[in-house]
Formats: C-alpha cells, sequence, structure tokens
C-alpha cells in the first residue's frame, strides 16, 4: 500500500537494516579520520595483538546462522552498554585505549541496544560469512585488522575491500557486507571491531520519535 511504501526509507535494496535515519548520511565507505582514537589503536597493533592473542582461548563460534562455512569466532569486549570487566582484567592496555572513547556521543541515546560494541573476530582458511546488514543506519564499524589480513577480504555491495595488518576500515553496518578468508590465506586473521554512532547522530536526528530502552 502507499501508507506502508511511505514508511520504507531505504534508498535501495543495498541496505536494509530494521531502523532507518532518514536524516543521516549513506556511506559504504567512512574516513577513519572522524574517530581520532583509531590513530592510536594502529599506533598500538603490536601490544593490542599481544593481549588479545594470550586470550585466544576464550572465542567462541560466531553468529552460526551467518557462517556458510569454515571458522569464525568471536569474544566481546564491550555489549549492551558493558565492559566485561574479566576480559578487561586480561586485555588491560587495549581496554585502556576505549575505555575512554565509548560511548562517542554522550547524551545521544543509541538507536538500538547494540549501538556501540566492541568485539574480536578471530578466522581461519576457508571461512566464509554471508552477506548481511546491521540493524540500523546509524552504526559505522571500524575493522581493524591486527593479523592475518593476506587473502582475506570485506565484500560491500558488489565492491571488495582487501584487509590489511595493522589497519583500520570504516564502513556503515547498514550496508549488505560479507566476509571471506580464502584457502590460501593467512592460517590466521585477527580484527578488533568497534562498532561507533554515525557521525551525524544527534538528538535532532532522530525528530519527533520516542525514546525506548535502547539508550
Amino acid at each position: 500500500s502507499s501508507a506502508a511504501t511511505a514508511r520504507i526509507g531505504w534508498p535501495s535494496i543495498a541496505q536494509t537494516p530494521t531502523v532507518w535515519i532518514s536524516s543521516l548520511e549513506s556511506a559504504k565507505v567512512w574516513n577513519c579520520s572522524h574517530w581520532p582514537f583509531v590513530e592510536r589503536l594502529e599506533a598500538n597493533a603490536p601490544l593490542i595483538l599481544e593481549e588479545i592473542l594470550s586470550v585466544a582461548k576464550n572465542f567462541s563460534v560466531a553468529y552460526p546462522y551467518l557462517t556458510r562455512g569454515g571458522t569464525w569466532q568471536d569474544l566481546f569486549l564491550y555489549r549492551g552498554h558493558e565492559w566485561d570487566a574479566a576480559l578487561c582484567g586480561a586485555l588491560p592496555r587495549t581496554c585502556r585505549l576505549l575505555l575512554p572513547e565509548l560511548p562517542t556521543k554522550p547524551g545521544v541515546p543509541y538507536t538500538t541496544q547494540f549501538n556501540e560494541e566492541v568485539v574480536i573476530f578471530r578466522s581461519e582458511p576457508g571461512a566464509s560469512v554471508g552477506a548481511h546488514c546491521g540493524s540500523s543506519n546509524a552504526v559505522v564499524n571500524i575493522h581493524f585488522t591486527l593479523m592475518g589480513g593476506r587473502g582475506t577480504s570485506l565484500r560491500i555491495g558488489a565492491d571488495d575491500f582487501p584487509l590489511q595488518d595493522g589497519r583500520a576500515f570504516c564502513f556503515q553496518d547498514s550496508y549488505f557486507h560479507a566476509i571471506e578468508h580464502r584457502g590460501d590465506g593467512a592460517k590466521e586473521r585477527i580484527s578488533l571491531v568497534v562498532r561507533v554512532m554515525h557521525p551525524q547522530l544527534s538528538l535532532a536526528a532522530y525528530g519527533a520519535a520516542s525514546r525506548g530502552d535502547a539508550g
């Protein structure tokens, strides 16, 4: 119906999140300089990786409904507004770098409960993660590859972006994206992903929407 059509804000089927805020700019790729702490993460890549490798036994299967094959695992540091205190105890330098940065926009409610998160991903050759999009267009993923980027690519729509060790890549979570870790790729890939608020998200961006329990 015309009423139903009017409620759909997606500009195309390239991004179909559950929550759509029409005032936010859409861009597959964002300049990571919007988040100055990214430079500090890159500068401390060896220390962060050393800490993460020390807790490798804590990884668990990541989103099994998205995995098309191979080994893909995750480990959450920050989720649902809460830091994992025990894990931060094992990753003190990593948490010292990140704790002051989240939330990225104090006073602005989260669009969904998981608007901002910190998660570590691990994959092995043959891992294939199906195309998926985030829950809203108000999230940008800071995908920071620590090791094993060779042979792993992030596909956003029809575009492939090879991962690079020690470098962050920032993209809008609302676009359909997938991960492929080729069979001839590095034997282990580890990435730190920080999900942050869209740079333009503000109280005004919500318009007349009522506040729920996400913020």
